[in-house]
């Protein structure tokens, strides 16, 4: 049986180009490689993302209101009075591995644990 992802060159890309990062985070934090790399393939289009190519941002990790780095602007889902769609602040990385790191210790946050259920 051959599965979707098997026959993705896009997704089987990113994971060889990814692996090794997701597997360091799921030593250092106790989340599955699987877990990571399955969701970067889904918010970063498996890394052809604006998000992903232009900010490092894998995820799709917003600013949120304790951001103090770099950030990236562009219009998601996030609405202004008016009802117009506008930009929404997404936290912008150096590398790959910063955002794989920050994900890993946003999920770890007893703080953001209302959002899982």
């Amino acid at each position: 049986m051959v599965l979707p992802a098997q026959q993705d060159p896009g997704q089987l890309s990113y994971i060889q180009s990814y692996k090794d990062i997701a597997i360091r985070e799921m030593v250092r934090m106790n989340i599955p490689a699987s877990i990571t790399l399955a969701q970067g393939i889904l918010e970063s289009n498996a890394g052809q993302s604006d998000l992903a190519r232009m900010a490092n941002n894998h995820f799709g990790i917003k600013c949120g209101n304790n951001w103090a780095g770099p950030t990236f602007q562009k219009k998601d889902d996030d609405y202004g009075p008016d009802g117009i769609l506008t930009y929404s602040c997404f936290r912008a990385y150096d590398t790959a591995e910063a955002s794989f790191q920050d994900h890993s210790s946003f999920l770890a946050d007893p703080q953001k644990a209302y959002r899982y259920g």
